[in-house]
């Protein structure tokens, strides 16, 4: 049974190593989710002496509508990341990406950097921009020592670094940092999985727990919003009060089952929310009366579309083409699911 609570998803199995990398904000100061824990803004001073700076998320020319914050650097800034607690570096090979978009100048380069607390550079490497429009970029960090051993090279604190070299505006999102060593390739931290799979669990029941049927109607989780490309996944704040990026979604969670030879429970919620949940905008609190009636066909054909996109046919269902797409062609072989989570239905 899995469940992304204490940041067992991001932070956890998800072997991402940037803390909010989509930046993501509700703009609800109620709400405990943020985008900014983690990121630090700096600017380089005359004297070479870093000064902080104010993170502004912008929302104009997004990436994606889904997930539309993203943060404008200019020449000089440092921008870096501290990941859960500190990012730990192991000797070894990183990899890095993130979406850029050169609002402004000649084109420009990014220094990318792992920095321990002492200031020691751990690995570093550059990207050249190819110009205006949101694209895409990737390359390799390699902290192997070479006067140090490999024991002597393990920092637990460090951060990722990314400064400007050039004049201009450069717009920034999906900013990511993976060991280049993860479970079968399939993106888990691979410690963690190997351990899961040592137990053999004859199946995996996810995504949640409460999580599953969330703070909420409008909480609810909804897998459709958790499979295709990274930035066009919907984020959304989970009942423990933090931001899911949905990197580890259902494709994901269809992948490892696949990965340790156990069959996947998908869970879906009952049609209605978690009974502890807080009052929505009527007042109403814990279970708050459920999926209203009419939304309930679309709502039981998600379900539908589920099965079809686990075991159909790529050739003849848009949605077994988007799990071909993504690169598992073959079914994955769904035989059961769950529906609803400690539900206290009342009248």
């Amino acid at each position: 049974f899995f469940e992304d609570i204490n940041s067992a998803a991001d932070g956890g199995l998800y072997a991402e190593l940037v803390r909010n990398r989509d930046f993501e904000d509700p703009g609800d100061p109620k709400n405990s989710w943020s985008a900014k824990p983690a990121w630090k803004l700096y600017r380089l001073t005359k004297k070479d002496e870093l000064q902080g700076e104010p993170l502004h998320l912008v929302t104009d020319q997004p990436l994606s509508k889904n997930n539309p914050h993203h943060l404008v650097l200019t020449q000089n800034e440092v921008l870096s990341n501290t990941g859960w607690d500190g990012i730990p570096v192991k000797s070894g090979l990183y990899d890095f990406s993130f979406y850029a978009n050169q609002l402004a100048g000649e084109k420009n380069q990014i220094a990318v950097m792992l920095v321990a607390d002492d200031g020691t550079v751990m690995a570093e490497n550059k990207i050249k921009l190819n110009g205006p429009g949101w694209i895409r970029y990737a390359l390799t960090l390699n902290t192997v020592p070479k006067k140090k051993t490999p024991e002597e090279s393990s920092v637990k604190n460090c951060r990722l670094q990314l400064v400007v070299k050039k004049e201009g505006k450069v717009g920034v999102d999906m900013i990511s940092l993976f060991p280049h060593d993860t479970y079968k390739g399939h993106g888990m931290r691979k410690d963690l999985a190997e351990t899961i799979a040592e137990l053999h669990p004859k199946f995996v029941r996810f995504p949640g727990g409460c999580m599953d049927h969330g703070q909420g109607v409008s909480n609810i989780y909804r897998w459709k919003e958790t499979i295709g490309p990274w930035q066009d996944r919907v984020p959304a704040p989970n009942i423990w009060n933090y931001h899911q990026t949905r990197g580890l979604g259902f494709y994901e969670y269809f992948q490892f089952c696949e990965d340790i030879g156990a069959e996947p429970l998908p869970v879906v919620a009952a049609g209605v929310p978690c009974q502890n949940s807080l009052p929505d905008a009527n007042g109403l609190a814990g279970q708050q009366g459920g999926i209203p009636m009419k939304d309930m066909p679309q709502y039981v054909q998600d379900i539908l579309d589920l099965i079809e996109w686990a075991n159909g046919d790529p050739s003849t269902s848009k949605w077994a083409k988007m799990r071909a797409d993504a690169g598992h062609p073959a079914p994955f072989h769904l035989k059961m699911i769950g529906v609803g989570n400690e539900d206290q239905i009342s009248t």
